[in-house]
């Protein structure tokens, strides 16, 4: 309890009504677009109970109570009771009109004294939106300076606040005095000692909400998850809507995603690092002005998968899955702003070319941020842009494309990117053009794969990497003739497909650790029976029947005495 009201945090954790508000698409896309920003994570709610007599709420910001060090936060104020005119006793939020933009306030008198104290002088104008109905929302930015009358009604209110998901949490967040104010430590002391300072991150307690993103969950080390696989396959109706909602950042009934960390054999399976990452973004973010063409109106999602190796190469993959949408966005939003002067011969082409475009980006902006030496990582992507969906590959993970029969059940591949493996002619020609060398295993028994290798001045063999393109590798990608370009990037027309009526179309990505042990073809009757057989299995659990089947099958191959890490996404392509 405050001085002037109660106040709870993060109801949306625990009451499914809250949830449904805090976590909402269009309450979450607004702070987006106020925000303008691509995508934003829930840092908190609150609900606010000032009772008859409680004191004035004094002027304060957002921000100034939050962990992190950014200027893009945004707060949804609701009224839960009906707020009369400030003149009768309304108490609504009282705001200092341009405050936000203030910077000499802070910076000439620190975080309090004098110049605090009359801030209506300060202020040519404050305002309010007295008298608000049940429902009715304010919204304010996270530096707006704003305050409350004393109550003299009962009023309540449930506060939602967003922050650009790419805000950092300061090295001072997590001591008890910081630089801001304490009243959030409640809200974020539960997360705030998980996370890095000055680094992105993902955290369940402050999830992405904008764009939908979901990321797999961990068969190995994600007991809620596997308790929650049990209850969806249950049936009962109360435990499924329990196991759902622990799964929504991972899955829905039309995508979703699942990993299972390997057993490298060096390590007990507790300190294993699984070396994957992959998300979905759905809706996929592009942000600008109107094209003009279909292309960029609806049905935008983008699938994304990377696959580590080598030490930190989960460092590479997940810098991927963290920086590369943003990357492709912005590319995008390029073609977008220029649709209506083009054909759409013209824009798909030039689509094509910012995904292949984006790929070297991602490369170049590790080369110059992440610390070497580092390892690499594959890189796979599906993209749908209305109806049509786009495909590239670099390494040797796989992306496809299949179909489901709504009449007979049938599923068909058709369309599968491919594995870039070193041995392939065209492949080991570009490698061996670069200086690089393809070492080929002596004994084609052994379990050895081809590897790309050099030799250094002293006559010792370095780089050893399984795959012939990668993001990554920087010690010796330009020695070796590894590149971070897909080997193609190809487009499918959806609406030719679908036109029949009979078909669905769905895509998949998945790593090398799954398509090792699996046949494509025995991957896509499963997944397409959990994504559209009304009576099949949820798709969440088909992708952990794919994972077990694999993880069996590397258990009878190696006598489990390895197993690499597994990663598998897909999504139904609706138009």
């Amino acid at each position: 309890r405050t001085l002037c009201r109660f106040c709870n945090f993060n109801a949306w954790k625990y009451v499914a009504t809250a949830r449904s508000v805090a976590k909402s698409a269009r309450l979450a896309h607004a702070a987006a677009t106020l925000l303008d920003v691509p995508s934003v994570r829930l840092y908190q709610d609150s609900i606010f109970h000032k009772r008859p007599g409680d004191g004035p709420t004094p002027w304060h910001s957002d921000a100034r109570m939050a962990p992190f060090d950014t200027s893009k936060m945004i707060t949804f104020w609701i009224n839960l009771q009906p707020v009369p005119d400030q003149e009768v006793g309304g108490t609504g939020l009282l705001f200092a009109d341009g405050s936000h933009a203030d910077f000499a306030l802070p910076y000439w008198n620190g975080n309090d004294g004098h110049e605090y104290e009359r801030l209506e002088e300060r202020y040519s104008k404050t305002s309010h939106h007295m008298p608000m109905a049940v429902g009715d929302c304010t919204i304010h930015a996270g530096w707006t300076l704003h305050c409350a009358d004393e109550a003299i009604d009962e009023r309540m209110a449930y506060a939602v606040t967003f922050v650009d998901s790419k805000a950092e949490v300061r090295e001072d967040a997590s001591a008890l005095q910081s630089k801001g104010d304490n009243e959030d430590r409640w809200s974020y002391s539960t997360w705030i000692e998980e996370v890095s300072p000055r680094r992105m991150f993902h955290h369940p307690a402050v999830p992405i909400v904008w764009p939908k993103m979901l990321m797999p969950k961990d068969l190995i080390s994600d007991k809620a998850a596997l308790e929650a696989l049990t209850k969806l396959r249950s049936g009962n109706g109360k435990d499924v809507r329990e196991a759902k909602e622990v799964l929504e950042s991972s899955g829905t009934e039309l995508a979703g995603g699942m990993t299972m960390t390997g057993n490298k054999g060096s390590r007990k399976q507790s300190n294993q690092i699984n070396q994957d990452r992959a998300v979905i973004l759905s809706p996929f973010s592009i942000e600008g002005s109107s094209s003009g063409s279909s292309l960029f109106d609806r049905n935008k999602r983008l699938l994304l998968l990377g696959d580590g190796h080598n030490h930190f190469g989960e460092v590479v993959s997940a810098f991927l899955c963290d920086e590369l949408p943003t990357i492709l966005a912005d590319k995008l939003n390029n073609v977008q702003g220029r649709a209506s002067k083009l054909t759409e011969e013209e824009i798909l082409g030039e689509t094509m070319e910012a995904i292949a475009d984006a790929f070297e980006d991602i490369d170049t902006k590790g080369r110059l941020t992440l610390a070497p030496p580092s390892g690499g990582s594959t890189a796979t992507l599906v993209l749908q842009l209305g109806k049509y969906a786009f495909v590239a590959n670099c390494g040797d993970s796989t992306s496809f494309f299949a179909t489901y029969n709504k009449n007979t059940g049938a599923t068909e591949i058709i369309y599968t990117t491919r594995e870039d493996k070193p041995e392939l002619e065209d492949e080991r020609h570009r490698i061996e053009e670069a200086g690089g060398s393809v070492m080929m295993p002596e004994d084609e028994t052994s379990g050895e794969v081809p590897r790309v290798v050099g030799v250094d001045e002293n006559g010792d063999f370095f780089g050893g990497i399984a795959t012939s393109r990668s993001i990554g590798d920087w010690e010796f990608s330009d020695e070796l003739g590894i590149t971070p370009q897909p080997n193609a990037v190809d487009g499918v027309d959806l609406s030719d497909i679908v036109a029949s009526g009979e078909l669905e179309v769905f895509a998949v990505c998945c790593c090398d650790g799954v398509t090792d042990a699996l046949d494509l073809g025995d991957i896509a009757p499963i997944i397409a029976k959990g994504l559209f057989d009304a009576k099949g299995p949820h798709l969440m659990t088909s992708l952990e029947h794919i994972l077990n089947k694999a993880r069996h099958r590397w258990d009878e191959d190696t006598g489990a005495t390895y197993r690499d890490d597994m990663t598998i996404i897909a999504s139904a392509l609706t138009l």
